[in-house]
């Protein structure tokens, strides 16, 4: 669920006056939901949508002027942190139209006649992704001081000390950082490095053999 006490900024987007206060009474039921815009027709709502830059925008497939697939589109070009939710005749809602509106930008889509429920449910859902980035899967893959980093050590012949550097590099790392640290060993003819560490290894250069066909330079 979304976190606790955030506001979440709302823009409906409907061509009929009867269905943008539907929605606007679904809002208000929605707890810490802020209804910023009411959009006629397409133009309108990519306009204030690449202005307010709302959290989520409720847009009506069937819109005049751009239809809900191009605001879509162009909000998710325009201000890709918007997260749009396309909404239209269910027995629309094929195969095709799911692909285009997912090429389009749409992250959700829902069908008429709308269920309060699953209104405020999508809401929610689609705010609650920004919880995602306060996790630790988050945070190890988009902290650029969390990304592996390789270090090369390497030499124009054989028993010049390479092993041993890497070696001893390869612990005082781990000592130092306290992160998890992999020494391989890539001498094919004499590698030493488990003999250094005092390790069997439970793989070895051989193992890569299968999957020749799928390693770049």
């Amino acid at each position: 669920m979304a976190t606790e006490n955030k506001i979440i900024r709302v823009l409906v987007a409907d061509g009929v006056r009867e269905a943008r206060e539907r929605l606007r009474d679904i809002l208000a039921d929605v707890e810490n939901a802020e209804l910023v815009g009411l959009a006629r027709d397409g133009q309108e709502a990519a306009q204030m949508a690449l202005q307010l830059r709302p959290d989520i925008m409720l847009v009506n497939e069937n819109l005049s002027v751009l239809d809900g697939l191009r605001v879509c589109e162009t909000v998710s070009l325009g201000a890709p942190e918007v997260r749009t939710v396309l909404i239209g005749d269910g027995e629309a809602h094929n195969s095709k139209l799911m692909r285009q509106a997912l090429r389009c930008g749409a992250r959700a889509i829902l069908n008429e006649p709308l269920e309060p429920d699953e209104v405020v449910e999508t809401i929610l859902d689609l705010s609650a992704l920004d919880d995602y980035r306060s996790t630790d899967e988050y945070q190890a893959v988009a902290d650029a001081t969390k990304a592996p980093k390789v270090v090369v050590v390497t030499g124009a012949k054989g028993g010049i000390g390479k092993s041993t550097i890497a070696t001893n590099l390869a612990v005082g790392l781990a000592k130092q950082t306290g992160d998890r640290v992999v020494l391989v060993d890539l001498y094919t003819q004499y590698g030493d490095v488990a003999s250094m560490m005092n390790i069997v290894p439970t793989r070895t250069i051989i193992d890569l053999i299968p999957m020749s066909s799928e390693i770049d330079i």
